[in-house]
């Protein structure tokens, strides 16, 4: 999907998901056991109806990590570094590096690329964005800032890798025209955030003195 873009999906009359914006999902396997799909990048809503013991797999890019259920209502998003899981009913269970967390209704968790999934927990009620701007020459500004483990990050348009407690730091080109920089992200539920940088202007050089000269007269004109 583009950037202004979602598509909705049905498999079956049970399975009804939204591909997020800029999402990239594969279909890998549908059968009477399983469906399997694989979110390279990008969100994904879905409301997954129990039909025996046929389960949904939802994993990452490299099949690392991998999101499971026989019935629920969760999303899911793939950073690039990491799978993150949120349930809105039912649960769900994240598997990575041999470790499993059930994750509950109003509860999530992450699983980073080679690591355990962290424990679930409840779905924080704000979307996280913190933000501190310098600048050095040839730079509109050098960003700093923190967001949720599992979310999503976008600066100046580009996704920038994430840190496994949440931080970045990025380096943005100063370029004709450009004033400043938007910073989002965007979290497993979807929820999205956005903060406007401005270009760190460095102050001009200062010229070395060779001769320094000042005549003053007093008020006897001395």
């Amino acid at each position: 999907t583009g950037a202004a873009a979602h598509a909705d999906l049905a498999i079956g009359a049970n399975a009804k998901m939204t591909v997020a914006e800029s999402s990239q999902l594969t279909v890998s396997e549908l059968t009477r056991a399983v469906h399997r799909l694989r979110l390279t990048r990008g969100r994904l809503a879905v409301s997954y109806g129990r039909s025996g013991e046929r389960v949904l797999r939802i994993e990452d890019e490299s099949g690392s990590a991998v999101a499971e259920t026989r019935g629920a209502t969760f999303s899911v998003l793939s950073n690039g570094q990491a799978l993150a899981v949120a349930t809105q009913t039912g649960t769900v269970n994240l598997t990575a590096a041999d470790t499993g967390v059930t994750v509950g209704a109003g509860q999530q968790s992450t699983a980073f690329a080679g690591l355990p999934p962290s424990a679930a927990e409840p779905i924080p009620t704000q979307v996280l964005l913190k933000l501190a701007a310098s600048g050095k020459r040839a730079q509109c500004a050098e960003i700093a800032g923190t967001a949720s483990r599992a979310a999503e990050v976008r600066v100046d348009g580009e996704r920038v890798p994430l840190s496994a407690d949440g931080t970045f730091r990025v380096a943005v080109a100063a370029r004709p025209g450009l004033s400043a920089v938007r910073v989002s992200t965007r979290d497993v539920e979807g929820r999205t955030r956005e903060e406007l940088v401005k270009c760190r202007v460095p102050r001009a050089p200062t010229e070395d003195v060779d001769d320094l000269r000042i005549d003053f007269k007093g008020a006897n004109g001395g």
